[in-house]
């Protein structure tokens, strides 16, 4: 009879223990959060810093990062955000957030990634998928049995500095590097620009900038834009609008010179249990020299999240359907070309496993372009394999 009195009443002891640690812990964290309220983001940082070597709560580490934020320790608030997003089950609404804080640490301090991609297509140079072809008014044979699939590397870079204290106004780049085999031509693309949020804003901004794209060492088009960016987000949704007007200026071919515009809308639903889903919208306008080589396109997408049951991984699915209209009769055809364009596609994005510090990404895709002039009808299956970061 002893020896289960002595049980219980040792359990009783533990369970008491508890409830004073978790007392304590709740106490802690109010004085902290009163702290940070009212104004003392450096000595509530201290307190939840504390805290967060006590407990594993998702409250506490987050709040601890925006306290550190608040309190101007930008470095360690990110690697505590860092740490945030590695949690289990994370929401994506709070995911949302944290990325925001994240945003606003890199554009203060400045941000430099880098991004390295296995890239295998199976029709790397958009071959027909038609065996004869009418042209200059006759049918010809265009089949060929040399499927060559490309397998190659992509390389790129891209960062921005803030030119002032709180960085609404920043330099930002990027250069991308196409590494194929030998029967392709390498190619490098790059882009500078500059970014200024507009007044009383913290998404909505103003770019200018220049795009250029070399070939083998010699460059092959420079085209100056200006863009702008429009956004928002609550708890339930997010949205945003991006405008880009530009000239491409062709060197080589240069009867393809002309005006670059594009609208891209996209709109994110944040569902119950860490689900998304995303619908985009763009369009864009590319002028020529001749009408034939002048064209529009419209585009519909839409993009499931869905969260996987290891760390912070998910797979999004996504499609979409584009259609392509030129304004001229093409001479080589006879007609008019007009396209319809369907893609779907997987990734895997396995955010919360890390290999030298690089995030791995997996993703297939699928690819189909119907015209109504046979030769610019073709599919490919894509696959990819990229580590950024």
């Amino acid at each position: 009879m002893k020896r289960p009195l002595a049980i219980m009443v040792s359990l009783l002891i533990s369970k008491i223990a508890i409830c004073e640690d978790t007392s304590q812990i709740q106490a802690q964290f109010n004085d902290a959060m009163n702290s940070l309220y009212s104004g003392k983001a450096f000595e509530a940082s201290q307190l939840l810093g504390n805290l967060s070597t006590k407990t594993s709560s998702p409250r506490i580490l987050l709040e601890y990062g925006r306290a550190l934020f608040e309190s101007n320790q930008l470095k360690e608030s990110k690697r505590v955000f860092k740490q945030v997003l590695l949690l289990k089950d994370l929401p994506w609404e709070v995911e949302s957030k944290v990325y925001d804080y994240i945003a606003m640490i890199d554009q203060r301090t400045g941000s430099i990634g880098f991004n390295v991609q296995l890239i295998s297509d199976s029709n790397p140079t958009n071959k027909t998928s038609a065996s004869k072809i009418k042209m200059f008014g006759g049918w010809f044979d265009v089949s060929n049995d040399d499927d060559l699939i490309l397998v190659g590397m992509r390389y790129s870079m891209f960062g921005h500095l803030p030119l002032n204290q709180h960085g609404r106004q920043s330099a930002r780049f990027l250069v991308a590097v196409n590494d194929y085999p030998e029967a392709y031509n390498d190619s490098i693309t790059s882009r500078l620009e500059f970014q200024s949020l507009l007044p009383n804003h913290s998404s909505n901004s103003i770019r200018l900038g220049l795009e250029s794209g070399f070939s083998n060492d010699v460059k092959t088009f420079e085209m100056p834009y200006v863009g702008f960016n429009f956004g928002g987000r609550n708890l339930s949704s997010s949205w945003s609008v991006d405008l880009k007007f530009g000239y491409m200026e062709a060197i080589q071919a240069t009867a393809q010179s002309g005006v670059r515009d594009s609208l891209s809308y996209s709109y994110t639903r944040y569902l119950p249990d860490s689900f998304r889903l995303t619908t985009t919208v763009d369009s864009s306008y590319s002028g020529a020299k001749y009408d034939e080589d002048k064209f529009s396109t419209f585009g519909l997408g839409e993009s499931y999240g869905i969260p996987l049951p290891f760390r912070m991984t998910r797979l999004d699915v996504y499609g979409k359907g584009e259609l392509r209209q030129h304004e001229g009769i093409n001479n080589v055809f006879g007609d008019r070309r007009e396209d319809q364009k369907f893609i779907f596609g997987v990734n895997l994005v396995a955010a919360g496993y890390r290999f030298f510090g690089m995030t791995p990404t997996f993703g297939l895709s699928y690819t189909a372009n119907d015209s109504n002039l046979a030769y610019y009808s073709y599919n490919k299956l894509e696959a990819q394999l990229s580590f950024s970061r």
